[in-house]
């Protein structure tokens, strides 16, 4: 009994479950149909799609408008890339011209002028001999006084004791020589700078200032040239007088306010006078003396300077041939005795420290011996 009824049971439950599922895939069946109705509308309302031309015009029309400005008409042309970034660097050169120019100038084309400057400062140090020309030395002597005697020390021409000029040369190249020399030694003295010296245009002004008369060392070819080389300028033989016209003329414009020359290691060239009558008359023409050192025991350059009416003389020793005490009394010993018999004579030195201890004791005995200390154009005067 139990199991038929639960077979009834069961055959129930099957029945009610077949009805259900019937209803919902009935349910499934209507839903996709409404889904359907409401997609075939939605489609059926849309408008139709456009025509291929229609799309393409469309295309073009967005793209135009995306284009931005001083972009090619032409659709698919691009830009020329040469000549569109051509225009900033010129834009930027036009802002970094040169002063000069009309433009502000730049901190890399101010490096470029200041090593430019840089380089014309050590070519200008390297051609330091070669600087512009000083004021002439002279100008026109008609009815004016020669340098010789406007820079020439005072001197009384009355005095007819004999009379001994001393001449010490190579100033300028050490400073404290030279220091000690203006300074320390009486005007009476003249002082010889090389041509060659730094700030010659300083030395003589001292020089003067202090009494003393002041000769430029030219500097002259000596018998062992090339081998004993006087430096630049040196006025050679070999060469023709123009040249060493301008030679000379350097030397000259170093400097303002001397009264003369006097010839540096000229042994060979004061021997020569084809090569000395130039410039003996050129320095004449400037109103300047000659000083022959007396290197050459041939020279004639004193006598030709007579005979051109150029004041001039010739040294009678070398007082520093040895630097001993002793050496340098006997040549002022010598000096004394020409002087005594000529009545003027003129000695060269070197400026060694002993000289001027020894020249200031020897000074000091002059009065006694009735010799008076000259400067060399009253020696000059006095030989002329």
């Amino acid at each position: 009994m139990a199991w038929a009824v639960l077979v009834v049971a069961l055959a129930g439950l099957l029945l009610w479950l077949s009805g259900t599922a019937d209803e919902t895939i009935a349910g499934l069946h209507a839903d996709v149909d409404r889904e359907g109705l409401r997609t075939t509308v939605e489609l059926t309302e849309r408008p139709p799609p456009p025509d291929p031309p229609a799309r393409a015009e469309a295309t073009e029309e967005a793209a135009a408008d995306e284009e931005p400005e001083g972009a090619p008409d032409e659709p698919g042309e691009q830009p020329d890339a040469a000549e569109e970034p051509a225009s900033e660097p010129e834009t930027a050169a036009d802002e970094t011209e040169p002063a000069d120019a009309g433009g502000p100038e730049t901190a890399e084309q101010g490096t470029a002028l200041d090593l430019t400057e840089d380089s014309a400062a050590e070519q200008e140090e390297q051609l330091a001999l070669v600087e512009p020309p000083a004021p002439e030395v002279s100008g026109d002597l008609e009815g004016a006084v020669p340098p010789w005697q406007a820079h020439s020390r005072p001197f009384d021409t009355t005095d007819d004791r004999p009379r001994i000029a001393i001449v010490v040369t190579d100033l300028g190249l050490s400073a404290t020589a030279t220091q000690l020399a203006i300074q320390d030694l009486p005007g009476e003295v003249t002082l010889a700078f090389a041509a060659h010296s730094n700030g010659l245009d300083t030395w003589i002004p001292q020089a003067r200032a202090a009494g003393h008369e002041a000769l430029v060392m030219v500097p002259m070819e000596p018998e062992g040239y090339p081998g004993d080389d006087p430096g630049p300028y040196t006025l050679l033989t070999a060469l023709a007088p123009t040249t060493n016209i301008d030679r000379l003329d350097w030397s000259l414009r170093r400097a303002t306010g001397f009264v003369g020359i006097i010839d540096t290691n000229g042994s060979r060239f004061t021997g020569v006078p084809d090569a000395v009558t130039p410039i003996v008359e050129e320095i004449g023409g400037r109103g300047l003396m000659v000083v022959d050192t007396g290197s050459n025991e041939a020279s004639v350059m004193t006598a030709v300077a007579r005979e051109n009416e150029v004041p001039a003389v010739v040294s009678d020793s070398f007082v520093t041939d040895f630097a001993s005490g002793d050496a340098i009394d006997l040549r002022l010993a010598e000096l004394e005795e020409i002087a005594s018999e000529r009545g003027w004579a003129v000695g060269v030195a070197f400026p060694y420290p002993i000289l001027f201890d020894r020249m200031k004791t020897w000074i000091g005995t002059l009065e006694e011996k009735g010799i008076v200390l000259a400067p060399i154009t009253a020696v000059a005067q006095e030989a002329g």
